[in-house]
């Protein structure tokens, strides 16, 4: 098969460079398929043709649209540290959607998007949050909505610590503590996150017209019981690991991936009442958003906070889901069936 992976990749004197999250993904599809990859920002040129970098022979290929038998985005925005690209999903948003569109039409009918573009449209906002707390059968952070400066100042003032976040932002890019001393903040934060009017015309005006702010309790507890990140795919869990803050780091933290002297990963064994959450979430992430589509999500990584026998979900990331393929956190065989899985995705799907 032709498989088409929408991500990074840098060409210097020295070569091309890739994602080394990504890497272990496309060394096994490219075991047995074809790989191109085809970066976002290259959008304007996608037509009847694509321009790609061939996986295997690390050369710029341009290859027909209608030769593609499936399109993969779970490495979108991944980082190429070697090049010190520091890239993000979000910072690329505009141009992500707008490949995402242009692919729509370029690629022949019936080829399967991995994860399928509806839940990539949802799962970009943390309204799905909001949606999954609506159902009332998934145990969710307590989640709420605010677009007003009187309800963020109330809520500064609770003596209660809380998180505000915009609903679209990664690497906790915007988010706040709310405190009393924070109060001078939060009015630019309401401006900049305030959910837009609506906005007509493309993808990504449609994708973008779901910010805003939510609230949620600062839960300070991460050192007893971590935060706890499980790979799914097709259903059936693969991978697990708990994050923690590194010794010696105290007190109220907002900390993001990447910061690597503030946190620390183990691989992690979870407890039935995790697992039985994971999957239901999994379940009700389809039910949500795939319903009319013939997929379901593929891959996606569901954040666990809270103590074992009560775990809440944190985050459901179905975008470019960072398990941690590319790190020594699992073992070589942990690592090989978790891409296995992957990969029988490409061709059940097709």
């Amino acid at each position: 098969m032709r498989v088409v992976v929408a991500g990074e990749y840098a060409v210097t004197d020295k070569g091309m460079f890739f994602s080394e999250e990504a890497i272990p993904i496309l060394d096994h599809f490219s075991g047995n398929h074809e790989v191109f990859v085809v970066r976002p920002q290259d959008h304007a040129e996608v037509g009847e043709e694509l321009p790609t970098a061939h996986y295997q022979t690390r050369k710029p290929v341009t290859i027909s649209g209608g030769s593609v038998d499936v399109a993969y985005f779970g490495v979108v925005g991944h980082k190429i540290h070697s090049q010190g690209l520091i890239n993000g999903y979000v910072n690329t948003l505009k141009n992500v959607w707008a490949l995402i569109e242009r692919l729509q039409t370029t690629l022949k009918r019936g080829v399967p998007t991995l994860n399928p573009i509806a839940v990539m449209e949802a799962n970009t906002s943390k309204r799905y949050l909001l949606d999954l707390q609506r159902r009332g059968d998934i145990r969710v952070i307590p989640t709420e909505e605010v677009d007003s400066i009187d309800r963020l100042v109330e809520l500064s003032r609770s003596g209660e610590l809380f998180l505000a976040k915009p609903l679209i932002s990664e690497r906790a890019k915007g988010a706040t503590i709310l405190t009393p001393d924070a109060e001078g903040e939060l009015e630019g934060l309401l401006e900049e996150y305030r959910r837009p009017e609506q906005m007509n015309g493309t993808l990504y005006n449609r994708v973008v017209s779901a910010q805003g702010i939510i609230v949620q309790p600062f839960i300070g507890d991460i050192n007893t019981h971590g935060e706890r990140k499980v790979g799914v795919v097709d259903g059936k869990i693969t991978l697990a690991r708990v994050t923690r803050l590194a010794n010696g780091v105290e007190g109220p933290r907002i900390v993001a991936y990447g910061t690597q002297d503030a946190v620390e990963s183990v691989e992690y064994e979870l407890g039935p009442e995790e697992r039985r959450l994971v999957e239901r979430a999994y379940h009700a992430l389809n039910d949500l958003y795939t319903r009319e589509e013939r997929l379901p999500a593929h891959f996606v990584r569901v954040d666990l906070i809270g103590p074992r026998n009560e775990p809440m979900i944190s985050e459901i990331e179905a975008i470019n889901p960072h398990i941690g393929v590319g790190e020594r956190w699992f073992s070589d065989e942990k690592i090989k069936h978790h891409l296995r899985q992957l990969e029988k995705g490409l061709s059940r799907y097709h």
